[in-house]
């Protein structure tokens, strides 16, 4: 039989976006970025911070920093294009307070987990326990089946 190389989820997960999703997303990494692309000290007066149609939108502090990004202008897209892929045509500079980057949204807290009740564990451990010959696995399995039994009532071992 033919091995079959193994894709990483990452790869998966990413060709199953838009390519507009993904654009997005490289402009957002990139935005992150900002100050590997200009520099520290231009890149605390400057961030990137919106994308209309193919040109990238950029702001500056002030209209001297703004001055520099245009100067920099072919090296900012260069850099783009070659660690994002984003091919972009040109970057309009504003000038105008800087906006923070938006934080990533907070994962939920994780729900509180409740073992099931042994009286609902019993009655499957009794249907696992022949076709398991493992005892610790067996046990393991009922538990798992009672607190899915309790998590969707309606599906599963009648």
């Amino acid at each position: 039989m033919k091995k079959v190389p193994y894709k990483p989820v990452h790869d998966l997960l990413w060709r199953s976006l838009s390519e507009g999703i993904r654009r997005r997303m490289r402009f957002e990494d990139a935005a992150r970025h900002w100050e590997s692309i200009v520099g520290p000290l231009l890149g605390r007066r400057s961030s990137l911070v919106d994308l209309e149609g193919n040109r990238g939108v950029v702001v500056a502090e002030s209209p001297m920093g703004a001055q520099e990004l245009l100067m920099r202008r072919s090296a900012v897209l260069k850099a783009l294009r070659e660690r994002w892929g984003l091919d972009l045509e040109d970057l309009t500079v504003r000038v105008g307070p800087l906006r923070p980057l938006r934080p990533r949204p907070e994962s939920p807290p994780p729900r509180e987990y409740t073992p099931p009740e042994e009286e609902a564990v019993a009655p499957v451990r009794r249907e696992i326990r022949p076709l398991v010959d493992d005892e610790a696995v067996a046990e393991s399995l009922a538990r798992m089946w009672a607190a899915y039994r309790r998590r969707y009532p309606d599906k599963g071992m009648k």
